[in-house]
């Protein structure tokens, strides 16, 4: 049996079955609590599309979807993906239930556009293989991510990192000592100190980068209120884990993640600008690191993966996106948007190589 979700309290009722379903997935970002928050805080709630298979009125399968509107089309994408770029999935019992999850929300008719999935996913594997509706099929490599699993005590692991950093880090925790007394502040969050750490860390954000750029928290009031909404959740669970790299008690960097099976899941990681000559988002990340370790916990830095994490000797997450064209009028014109959009990408590339060739010179 099929059924179709819409709203936010349909969404509410499927708590316990979503999350019973859930245990078989490693990822936080899989369970409800990330897909509600994301449901209430990042979309409207009359484009939510959420696909359930039932088999003997027990759920089986869970396609977690809105719809959106790109140009003229109209498309099927994994609630909440398009704002956090988060690696992500559908939930299944197996895989005769993935196809049949699949197969609903095919036949639904609606373009689909499933960013960010392991490469080595039933989902990757099995959507080629579902034979209705027919549909144009595309399959690209999407961003990857590292991740660090402790295999080894913390010396042994920190020497693969090689002499350079080591011996960078060693300088920068020296440079840091000279500025006054420096604390590694562990904060194991519940509800009570939840909206002080959090403020506290959105403050620091505030102060990088992201800051200068208008992209921390603080200046995107609807990420804000998702994260805050479902490190709340997780908070109450105690799960959440703020910790902070302070100088004479100023906190200059920040770093948020999740607990949950074995393994350390960081969302946010930022630092005070004005004291990057000693890096000290990367000196916080080297105790948290090390806090793992002790604790026999793998860590995931989640997003993309960018060069400075190869600081440490990092594993690669390879993840793919599964674009579905149905054939259908609403498939029609998600084709017709896409080409579009890749047409004008490469006429505007052409445009500005000629401009920088030729007009800039003249």
């Amino acid at each position: 049996m099929y059924k179709l979700v819409t709203t936010l309290n349909e969404l509410t009722g499927l708590k316990s079955e979503w999350d019973h379903l859930g245990e078989k997935f490693d990822s936080p970002m899989l369970q409800f609590d990330w897909f509600f928050c994301c449901a209430k805080y990042l979309h409207p709630e009359s484009e939510l599309r959420v696909f359930l298979v039932y088999s003997e009125d027990r759920l089986i399968a869970i396609a977690p979807l809105v719809r959106t509107r790109y140009k003229f089309s109209q498309w099927l994408e994994i609630i909440g993906n398009a704002s956090t770029y988060e690696p992500t999935g559908l939930l299944y019992k197996d895989k005769e239930s993935l196809e049949l999850l699949l197969r609903s929300v095919f036949q639904y008719g609606l373009p689909v556009n499933l960013q960010r999935l392991s490469q080595k996913s039933p989902e990757a594997v099995i959507v080629n293989t579902v034979k209705k509706p027919l549909r144009l099929l595309l399959q690209r490599r999407s961003a990857s991510s590292y991740y660090i699993k402790p295999v080894n005590d913390w010396d042994s692991f920190l020497s693969k990192s090689g002499k350079k950093w080591r011996s960078d880090f060693r300088n920068k925790m020296n440079r840091a000592n000279r500025l006054g007394d420096i604390e590694i502040d562990y904060i194991h969050s519940d509800f009570t100190n939840f909206e002080e750490c959090f403020k506290e860390a959105m403050e620091v954000e505030s102060r990088s980068w992201k800051g200068k750029q208008k992209t921390a928290l603080i200046n995107n009031k609807k990420l804000r209120d998702f994260f805050r909404a479902y490190f709340s959740f997780i908070a109450k669970q105690k799960r959440l884990h703020f910790a902070f790299f302070r100088i004479n008690k100023k906190p200059v960097a920040m770093h948020i993640a999740e607990s949950h099976k074995n393994t350390l899941w960081s969302y946010k990681i930022g630092y005070d600008s004005s004291f990057s000559r000693i890096s000290p988002g990367m000196l916080l990340i080297l105790a948290v690191l090390k806090d793992a370790f002790k604790n026999k916990q793998s860590y995931e830095f989640l997003g993309s993966a960018e060069s400075w994490q190869k600081a440490w000797a990092v594993q690669e997450h390879r993840y793919c996106s599964i674009i579905i064209y149905p054939l259908s009028l609403y498939g029609l014109v998600g084709l017709l948007d896409t080409l579009s959009s890749v047409l004008y990408n490469k006429f505007q590339h052409i445009f500005l190589s000629f401009s920088e060739k030729y007009i800039t010179k003249s």
